[in-house]
């Protein structure tokens, strides 16, 4: 079972403004597209790579403010 389902928006962890829509799905590999430039290539993430929750969107956000 899966976590995200196609279409969905989700966030990669290391760059949390970033949405990201899942376009497929293959076991634990999700390939998704920048929702801003969909044409562009899909890049593939694990499972553990992707967040879509936006209260962890905002937290990632608040430490990488921290860290500077």
């Amino acid at each position: 079972m899966h976590i995200y389902k196609m279409g969905q928006v989700v966030f990669e962890r290391m760059r949390p403004n970033q949405k990201l829509i899942v376009v497929s799905v293959d076991r634990n590999i999700y390939s998704c597209v920048d929702q801003e430039r969909p044409w562009q290539k899909a890049f593939s993430y694990h499972e553990r790579d992707l967040n879509s929750d936006l209260k962890t969107k905002e937290n990632a956000k608040i430490s990488s403010d921290k860290e500077r």
